[in-house]
């Protein structure tokens, strides 16, 4: 797996490993996966519960199936992107952390953009070259690696 291969040979390895299955995680359900919630927030919410993104601080999140995503969450996933912060969903503390993350997708992205399944501002702000393999790239204090199943590679230092 890539994924953990980058993590292994970065300078997150010594931190977390946090995986999520996108595709697994019914739409519904996955904002408080990602983020966590506050006590009460929501029927069912007796305690507060980190979200993956926190559990990653200091190492990496690794987001498979990231076409999976809905817009409502591409949304929310882009604003922690831009500035490393987040909330849970129910708490108006803003957490920040720092992370790598990697996401993969078995779909063509560029098809999902073209269909509007898949925003197109984390890949235009972020100047993601098409196509690509692996890259690593650096956004404030989140590190971003996009590995897309296309057939040419461009080769980045993984740092």
């Amino acid at each position: 797996m890539v994924a953990r291969w980058v993590h292994a040979h970065s300078a997150f390895c010594a931190g977390p490993f946090v995986k999520v299955n996108c595709a697994a995680i019914p739409g519904s359900l996955l904002e408080s996966e990602l983020f966590g919630y506050e006590k009460g927030a929501f029927t069912g919410a007796y305690a507060s519960k980190p979200g993956r993104v926190e559990m990653a601080h200091k190492g990496t999140l690794f987001l498979d199936e990231i076409a999976e995503l809905d817009l409502t969450l591409q949304s929310k996933l882009l604003h922690f992107l831009q500035d490393g912060r987040f909330s849970r969903i129910g708490d108006e503390v803003e957490r920040s952390v720092e992370t790598r993350l990697i996401c993969s997708s078995n779909r063509n992205l560029e098809q999902e953009i073209e269909a509007q399944r898949f925003r197109s501002d984390p890949r235009s702000t972020q100047k993601i070259p098409t196509p690509c393999h692996a890259l690593l790239l650096m956004h404030n204090r989140i590190q971003v690696v996009f590995c897309l199943p296309l057939p040419t590679c461009q080769k980045f230092p993984l740092g």
